[in-house]
């Protein structure tokens, strides 16, 4: 059994629809033995620049299913709802409709990190300590939470980027 930690965005159309439709199908997919959601943050575009700001919500949920299969289950969600690429052609981070992470994924019993990087997933994911809106519903669901490289909480992450942004 995995403990699983996802972010779901939305900056286009009725966003926070998007958003509970998106964690509805996740919850109702066949692979999540519980689930449970973080209030929704709205935070401006990261990493490029969009009139169209961002609705976010955490989930975290139980599955049997490898985090593996779990991220074809999730691009399945993401596709089926009308999800393009998060991407434009020369690379640069573009707006969505639905967006959906697995930011990191835990052994349920031991609680012993799944890390990963391959061609398919990168776990814990490798931009989440930067990011307002991954850390604020994580650290809602699970501040214990220790990130296995770092060794930091969600909000111990989240102090940390505070402290840049006054800097």
């Amino acid at each position: 059994m995995f403990k699983v930690h996802l972010n779901i965005g939305s900056n286009q159309g009725c966003r926070s629809d998007n958003i509970g439709r998106a964690a509805a199908l996740v919850e109702h997919s066949g692979c999540v033995v519980s689930a449970c959601r973080s209030a929704i943050v709205e935070t401006e575009p990261w990493g490029y620049i969009s009139p169209n700001a961002y609705m976010n919500m955490g989930m975290l949920l139980h599955t049997a299913m490898s985090p593996h299969e779990l991220v074809r289950v999730l691009q399945a969600i993401e596709s089926g709802m009308g999800g393009g690429s998060h991407r434009n052609k020369d690379g640069t981070y573009a707006d969505r409709l639905i967006d959906i992470d697995i930011v990191a994924v835990n052994d349920a019993s031991t609680g012993t990190s799944f890390v990963c990087n391959d061609n398919l997933l990168t776990l814990p994911h490798p931009r989440m300590h930067m990011r307002e809106f991954v850390l604020i519903p994580m650290q809602e669901l699970d501040p214990g939470w220790m990130h296995p490289v770092t060794g930091l909480t969600p909000a111990q992450m989240l102090k940390v980027l505070e402290n840049k942004d006054s800097i």
